[in-house]
């Protein structure tokens, strides 16, 4: 059974090829991708925004990248630093509060077609992808991770 046009689905890349990335998309039936990282480079090959972005229209799936979704580097480095994640929640939930355009343009594309946002980290329990998915629940969403 496939999630309501409610749902928004988040999904990370690390440890994925982007074949195996694509196929949990298309099993979904994702047809937009949300690129939340500031930095949409990755040193791990075709997750960077050019190869990634041309790979998933060949599937038929759009990507969008909102730099302002990711997570500024200080809020990062800090995180890299002392891996206090509650630390890192806080700091990153008050930057996600400044960012109401970027979170409607969000919740408008999930409630047109089957979105997943995306970063690097395969746990959404420690990533900011997790932050922003339960902000989009309190909006209505329910929250799918793939």
């Amino acid at each position: 059974m496939r999630p309501g046009p409610d749902t928004i689905f988040t999904i990370g890349y690390e440890g994925r090829t982007p074949e195996a990335f694509s196929l949990d998309l298309e099993a979904n039936g994702i047809k937009r991708l949300i690129d939340v990282r500031e930095r949409a480079f990755s040193r791990k090959p075709g997750f960077s925004s050019g190869k990634l972005s041309q790979y998933l229209a060949e599937l038929g799936i759009e990507y969008i990248h909102i730099r302002s979704l990711g997570s500024p580097k200080a809020i990062r480095d800090e995180f890299k630093q002392d891996d206090d994640f509650d630390s890192f929640a806080e700091a990153y939930g008050k930057h996600l509060s400044q960012q109401t355009e970027s979170l409607d343009l969000l919740l408008e594309s999930a409630l047109e077609k089957p979105t997943a946002i995306m970063c690097f980290e395969r746990d959404p329990a420690r990533c900011h992808r997790s932050i922003i998915a339960s902000e989009l629940h309190e909006r209505g969403l329910s929250v799918r991770n793939l």
